[in-house]
């Protein structure tokens, strides 16, 4: 795990998992990726809130979404000596390859609280800060039955044949 930190908080755990929470770094297409990070605060931090991006071996960002757009509760502040942490999952719909993740822990101002991630992206950029961040490199492989997708990602998708 790489990290960057502004010293208001440190990591405490990180992990890519399989469903049973054994750690895991090489996935099969369609399979489940299980991630999880807690944090150990350091300063009072107004509205904590979690952020998970995939980046390919470009660079380019395959998929994003921050803990707002999930729906999720969010604390007013986190004061130092609390954990806070993020878990979710997402499925391996990917291209066979290398690939990171980010786990990044940011802070938002209380005015964020009861707003969509989308909305949070048109608070002033000053306004939104990422606190801390952890790297994770995985791997994609071909499907468990050895088939494969064209393109980066395999989109949920719909479709008829008509005669």
């Amino acid at each position: 795990v790489n990290a960057f930190s502004d010293g208001v908080a440190t990591i405490k755990s990180t992990l890519l998992s399989d469903r049973h929470h054994a750690e895991k770094l090489v996935f099969n297409q369609g399979g489940t990726i299980h991630f999880h990070c807690s944090y150990q605060i350091l300063r009072i931090l107004d509205v904590p809130y979690f952020h998970v991006t995939i980046l390919n071996s470009n660079n380019i960002v395959i998929y994003a979404k921050d803990s707002f757009q999930f729906n999720l509760k969010h604390k007013q502040e986190a004061l130092p000596g609390e954990t806070v942490g993020f878990s979710g999952e997402i499925e391996a719909n990917l291209a066979p390859g290398t690939y990171i993740i980010l786990l990044a822990l940011h802070s938002a101002p209380k005015e964020a609280l009861g707003i969509s991630g989308i909305q949070l992206l048109d608070l002033k950029e000053t306004s939104r800060k990422v606190i801390i961040n952890a790297a994770i490199e995985f791997t994609v492989l071909a499907g468990a039955d050895g088939t494969s997708f064209y393109g980066l990602v395999d989109l949920p998708s719909k479709a008829n044949i008509h005669e």
